[in-house]
This record gives C-alpha cells, structure tokens and sequence, in this order.
C-alpha cells in the first residue's frame, strides 16, 4: 500500500469561471496613474475582472472546493480510485501493484473534462511513506502488521516554532503571522494523538480576528502558548499516531475518550466535570488531569 499526492490543481481558484462574473470585478488604487485632467493629481482607481474565483474571498473558498469534491466522487464511483481533496491537491491511496495507475486514472478524467489542468510540475510519486500537508503518511506497515500511521514532519515543525520564536523576538505577531501559523499547527497537531494544542491556539485565534491594537505587541498568553508547542513539537518528542485498519474494521465496542483539562494554572486539574457521567480520573502532574470515560456497552 502506497499514497501519494496527485498533481496539483494548476492556477487553482483563477481556472474555475464563476456563474456570477459581477461579483468578481475589484478595483485597486494605482497611485503612479496619469492625472485625467490637465492640472489634476496624479493616482486613480482602476477596476480588473478576474476571470475565475478572486483570491481571499471566503465564497471563493467554499465555491471552489465543490469542483475537486466532484472529481473526487466520479474518480472512486467511476474509477474505483481511492482520492480525497484538500483545496488544490489531491490525496490518492493505492496499492503497490498499481504502479501509479489511480494517479493516472484521475489525470485522465481531468484530461477528458477539460477542466482544472493539472500542475504536472508539482505531482509526487507513489511512495509508503510521504509527507501532506506538513505530516508524515506511513503505509509501510499496512499489509505486514495492518496499520498505517501518522506524524509531523519534524522539519515544518521547527519552521513553525522558529516563526514563533522570531514574534517573541520582534515583541509583534501581525494578524496575517498568526492567522498563517494557526493554519499550520491545525495540521501537525492532528496527526498528534488524534488533536491537542486547541487551547494553546486561542492567542492565535485572538490576534488574527479579534485585536485591533495596531502594536501588535507580543502577549503573556503567547509566551504559554510558545512554552506549550516547544514541549509538544520539539524533535525526539513527536508521537505516532496508529490507526489499526484491521481492528478499526472489526472492533465495534465504543471508543476511551481522554480529556485534558488546559495545561497551566495552579488551580486547574482540581475541578470535578460532568462528563456524560462521573469519569474515573486521576492526575498526571500539577498541570494536567486526564479524564478516562468509557461509555457503557
């Protein structure tokens, strides 16, 4: 079993035409224009249609994430390919004997709609392990012990801790920094355990949407979150998380849930929750609790 990312959608957003092409008309100041009267000041705002989805719209997101959706569906109905989509790329799963057949398989059905031409620059091949969208994809022990597993790529981790450090650094994180760095981090910290850091986040949260202080000034609530993630992403310290494909076919007794009650604070882990029923708990250090709850069968 092999996966590997299919070629990337080529120029993406600006390849799928809009049924609304009114509402993809902008204008931009361009203050080196010409005057248009003799006298007047130079500088003048001129309007450009984009032929396709305009980019930072949110219903460009959305709108365009229907198109590689329903290229996703005709491959596996039509193609038997295993495919997923992530914006602009594909994610395809094949098995070794395959040599790259479902990749090919759904660069024809793009070749034979003549839509959304394919980044052939970009294509990765086949391979047991490889790395998406910042984590590593492991399909080597899935025919010999039935499990695939997850990790960050420990690279794009130290980028994303680097990043931080520089804000702590300059003493300033921009609304676009933290905006970006939340992004990634919602992908590392998937494949860790099944997903952790998402109160660590809410500082990036704060500054990306919600701050108006045009400082931007590096907070105490980020030097946690920083001190969190150096902890959680440092190198030697990133765990696997293992799916077992046979057992997750089989097993249908209801899953552990584990919960953790935020990471700092003298009074934290103390509290008694009401977690569907009263959980067994126990402490695992002044910082942390972790709840144990088993549904009944």
């Amino acid at each position: 079993l092999g996966c590997g990312g299919a070629p990337r959608l080529k120029g993406a957003y600006r390849e799928i035409a809009s049924a609304e092409p009114r509402f993809t008309v902008f204008g931009s100041f361009e203050p080196n224009a010409p005057p248009r009267s003799e006298g007047g000041a130079r500088g003048a705002v001129l309007y450009r249609q984009v032929f396709g989805h305009p980019f930072g719209m949110t219903s460009s997101v959305v709108n365009f994430c229907r198109a590689p959706a329903f290229m996703c569906w005709a491959a596996s109905l039509l193609l038997g390919v295993p495919v997923g989509s992530y914006i602009d790329d594909y994610i395809v799963v094949d098995v070794a004997g395959g040599q790259e057949s479902a990749q090919e398989a759904l660069g024809a059905l793009h070749r034979m709609l003549a839509i959304m031409p394919l980044a052939t620059d970009k294509h990765k091949g086949m391979a047991a392990q490889q790395k998406v969208l910042g984590v590593q994809c492991d399909t080597s022990r899935a025919a010999s012990h039935g499990e695939v597993s997850y990790f960050p790529d420990a690279q794009r981790c130290e980028r994303i801790l680097g990043a931080l450090r520089q804000c702590k650094e300059e003493d300033r994180m921009g609304p676009a920094v933290a905006e970006k760095q939340l992004g990634k981090l919602g992908f590392v910290t998937t494949s860790l355990y099944g997903r952790v850091g998402r109160a660590a986040v809410l500082p990036l949260i704060q500054r990306a949407h919600r701050d108006t202080d045009p400082a931007f000034p590096w907070t105490p609530a980020m030097e946690e979150m920083l001190v969190f993630f150096t902890a959680l992403l440092s190198a030697g310290f990133l765990v696997r998380k293992v799916v077992q494909l046979d057992r997750a076919a089989a097993d249908h007794r209801p899953p552990v849930v584990i919960y953790t009650d935020a990471c700092t604070g003298d009074d934290l882990g103390n509290r008694p929750w009401d977690f569907f029923a009263k959980p067994l708990y126990f402490t695992v250090s002044t910082d942390f609790l972790i709840f144990c709850y088993q549904r009944p069968l």
